[in-house]
C-alpha cells in the first residue's frame, strides 16, 4: 500500500445532502443586484412565472452559530452489503480527518493490506486529498473470491488538516483506481488491494460526496484591502466533532490566513494574534475566544471582534465575548452586522423587454431616461439611481452609456461599439461596472463619472460573462468556456481582477455563464451542463439531467445569503427565459437581472 494521506472524491452522481438548522433559527431571504432570489418568483405571477414555482423550503440554510448537531460518524467498515456500497463508503470514512481517521479507513483494509499501510504524515492531523468521482462505481466481474470495483475521478485538490481550505488543485485531468473486495471470515466485505493505475493521490481518500454529508460548508471572514467590508473565505467544518470543536476549527481557519487564491485581496490577523485556548461555549450560550495579540490598539480591536462575530455567530444573536491576553474586549454600538455587505445589501428586479429596461417590483426614475431605448442589457446601482445601459445602434454596433437620476444626459464609455459587448454588472460602493466584451477582448472596468475605463483582468482574455459575488470584493467569470473565480481590488473608484484566476470546474469546456447563489456557492452553465459549485471549487453537484435539451445561455440569481443547495435562477435557454430551483419552467420574461 502507498501512503496514506486524505483525499476527497466528489460523486457526482450522488444527490447533495440539504443542511439541517439548529431549531428555532431564522432563515433569511435577501435581495441583491447580481441575480434572482426565490421570493422575488411568486412575486412574477403576472410574468408567466406557474402558480406552483413559489417559493418553497430548498433545505436549511448554513447556519452561522452553534448548530447543535452532536456528532455525526462517517460509515462504518461493516455497514456497506454490496462491494460498491463498501467503496463508495471508503471513500466517506476519512470524513473529519483528525487523529481517528488514519484508523477508521485501516478497520475497511483486511489483515494483510493493514500490515502493508503506510501512514500518512502527521497522523494526528493527517492531510485530505480530495477527489471528485465522474459517475458511479463499476463493479466487475467476481475473480475467486474477489470483485473488482473501478473508479473514474478528477483529483480537485488538498484539502488543509484542522484549517478546512482546499488548496493546490490539481490537473483535471480524469484517472482511474480500483479496488479488490473480499469478505472476511465474518463475511463482512474488505479491500484487500487498491491499485491506483498510475500515480497515486497524496492524501487521505474523500469523496466530495462526503463534504456534503458530514461537513457544514462555512465562510470564515477577511477584511478586504481597505478595512471597509468583510469578504468570505469557505471552510468545511467537520460535523464529526462537537459543536465547540467546530468553532475552534473555524478560529484556527481565521488564525490561518486566507486561501491562497484568495490572498491578494484580503488582510491577514495581524502578525502575533494566536490562540490561548479552544473556544467554549458559556452557560448563556455566549462563544468565549481567548487570543494572544502584538496589536492591541482599539481599531484593530474591534476588526478582530467583528470578524470572530461573523464567522463564529454570524446573525444568530449569538454573542461572542473575546478576551486579549486575558482582558476583555468591549466595544459599545458597535452593529457588526453592517460590514458584511453580503447581509444587508438590497435588490430590485428589472428585465430588459421590448428594447428597454422595466421594473418588476419597482420602476425607479432612471428608467424614463430617453437613453432606455435599443437596449440588449443593463445594469442598475446606486440604489436605483444609475443605469448602465448596453444599447445597439445596427447590427454588430453594441455601446454603453451611463445614466443618473437627477441629471440630464448621459456618459458615453470611451471605448468603440462592440459586437460582443455583454452584460455589465456593477461593483458594489462604486460607480464602476466590470463588462465583458467578448471571446476575442477583455474584461473591462468602466467608469461612470467620465466614460473611461482599463482592463481590469490580464492573466486571461476572452471574458464572456463576469457576476460579481454579493460582498463585492470577489467576480466569477467565463472565458474559453472555462469559469473561474478570483478577488477584486477595489479603490479610488478603479477595480481590478487579482493576477492568479482559480479555476472551479476544471475539465469542463463549455461553460457559458454563472451566477453567485449565496455568498459561498454558485450556479454554472453552459450549452450542456449546469452545476452548483462551491465559491472554491471544492464540491460540485451536477445538475445537468435536468436540463431536458436547454441550453444554457445566460444565468442570473439574487443570492439567498448563507443558502444551501437549489436557489431559484433565472436561465436564458435557446427556448426562452426559464426559472430553475428543482425544475426548469418557462416565464415571459425577456432578459432579467438585478439592480442595488
Amino acid at each position: 500500500m502507498p501512503p496514506a494521506p486524505v483525499t476527497v472524491v466528489a460523486l457526482v452522481a450522488e444527490p447533495v445532502t440539504a443542511m439541517p438548522r439548529a431549531a428555532g433559527a431564522a432563515r433569511r431571504r435577501r435581495w441583491w443586484p447580481y441575480g434572482l432570489v426565490v421570493v422575488l418568483l411568486a412575486a412574477l405571477g403576472g410574468c408567466g412565472i406557474s402558480a406552483t414555482d413559489t417559493p418553497v423550503d430548498e433545505g436549511d440554510p448554513v447556519s452561522s452559530g452553534d448548530v447543535s448537531l452532536g456528532t455525526e460518524a462517517p460509515p462504518t467498515e461493516d455497514k456497506a452489503t454490496t462491494p460498491a456500497d463498501q467503496v463508495t463508503n471508503f471513500l466517506k470514512v476519512a470524513a473529519g480527518g483528525l487523529a481517528s481517521a488514519t484508523e477508521r479507513v485501516k478497520r475497511y483494509l483486511t489483515q494483510e493490506a493493514r500490515e502493508a499501510w503506510q501512514d500518512p504524515p502527521n497522523p494526528e492531523n493527517p492531510p485530505l486529498t480530495v477527489i471528485r468521482l465522474l459517475g458511479t462505481p463499476i463493479t466487475g466481474a467476481v475473480i475467486g473470491d474477489t470483485t473488482p470495483v473501478t473508479v473514474k475521478y478528477q483529483v480537485v485538490g488538498t484539502m488543509t488538516g484542522g484549517l478546512g481550505r482546499i488548496e493546490d488543485l490539481a490537473d483535471p485531468s480524469e484517472r482511474q483506481m480500483r479496488f479488490d473486495i473480499v469478505g472476511d471470515a465474518s463475511g463482512s466485505l474488505r479491500i484487500s488491494r487498491i491499485d491506483y493505475l498510475g500515480s497515486p493521490p497524496q492524501g487521505l481518500l474523500l469523496s466530495d460526496a462526503a463534504l456534503s454529508e458530514y461537513y457544514l460548508t462555512r465562510p470564515i471572514y477577511f477584511w478586504d484591502s481597505g478595512y471597509a467590508t468583510l469578504v468570505p473565505d469557505v471552510r468545511y467544518v467537520p460535523r464529526t466533532v462537537t459543536p465547540d470543536k467546530r468553532s475552534t476549527l473555524l478560529l484556527e481557519g481565521l488564525l490561518g490566513g486566507p486561501s491562497s487564491w484568495l490572498s491578494g485581496g484580503v488582510q491577514r490577523l495581524p502578525a502575533g494574534t494566536a490562540k490561548a485556548g479552544d473556544v467554549v461555549t458559556g452557560t448563556d450560550g455566549t462563544l468565549m475566544v481567548r487570543l494572544s495579540a502584538q496589536e492591541t490598539t482599539p481599531d484593530a480591536l474591534r476588526r478582530l471582534k467583528i470578524q470572530l462575530q461573523w464567522t463564529l455567530a454570524g446573525d444568530t444573536g449569538q454573542r461572542v465575548e473575546l478576551f486579549v491576553d486575558d482582558q476583555p474586549v468591549t466595544f459599545d454600538g458597535v452593529d457588526y452586522r453592517q460590514y458584511n455587505r453580503s447581509y444587508v445589501g438590497e435588490a430590485v428586479a428589472y428585465d430588459v423587454a421590448d428594447n428597454k429596461v422595466v421594473g418588476i417590483s419597482i420602476t425607479p426614475p432612471v428608467l424614463s431616461a430617453v437613453e432606455n431605448a435599443n437596449v440588449v442589457a443593463a445594469a442598475i446601482g446606486d440604489k436605483s439611481a444609475l443605469a448602465a445601459f448596453v444599447r445597439t445602434d445596427g447590427p454588430n454596433r453594441r455601446y454603453l452609456q451611463f445614466v443618473r437620476a437627477g441629471r440630464q444626459g448621459h456618459v458615453d464609455a470611451q471605448f468603440g461599439r462592440i459586437a460582443t459587448l455583454g452584460r455589465p454588472s456593477f461593483v458594489p460602493g462604486t460607480d464602476v461596472v466590470l463588462v465583458p466584451t467578448g471571446a476575442n477582448g477583455h474584461l473591462l472596468a468602466v467608469s461612470a463619472a467620465d466614460g473611461s475605463y482599463a482592463n481590469a483582468l490580464h492573466s486571461v482574455d476572452g471574458v464572456t460573462a463576469v457576476a460579481v459575488s454579493p460582498d463585492g470584493r470577489r467576480v466569477a467569470f467565463v472565458a474559453d468556456g472555462q469559469v473561474y473565480v478570483s478577488y477584486l481590488i477595489v479603490g479610488n473608484n478603479s477595480v481590478t481582477v487579482g493576477s492568479s484566476p482559480r479555476p472551479i470546474l476544471p475539465g469542463q469546456a463549455d461553460v457559458s455563464a454563472v451566477t453567485w447563489t449565496s455568498e459561498s456557492e454558485l450556479k454554472v452553465g453552459g450549452a450542456t451542463a449546469i452545476w452548483r459549485v462551491t465559491a472554491d471549487g471544492g464540491f460540485a453537484e451536477n445538475q445537468s439531467g435536468k436540463l431536458n435539451g436547454l441550453r444554457i445561455l445566460d444565468l442570473v440569481c439574487n443570492p439567498e445569503w448563507r443558502a444551501q443547495g437549489q436557489v431559484g435562477v433565472y436561465a436564458t435557454t435557446q427556448q426562452g427565459v426559464y426559472s430553475f430551483r428543482n425544475t426548469f419552467v418557462p416565464t415571459q420574461l425577456h432578459a432579467p437581472f438585478f439592480g442595488y
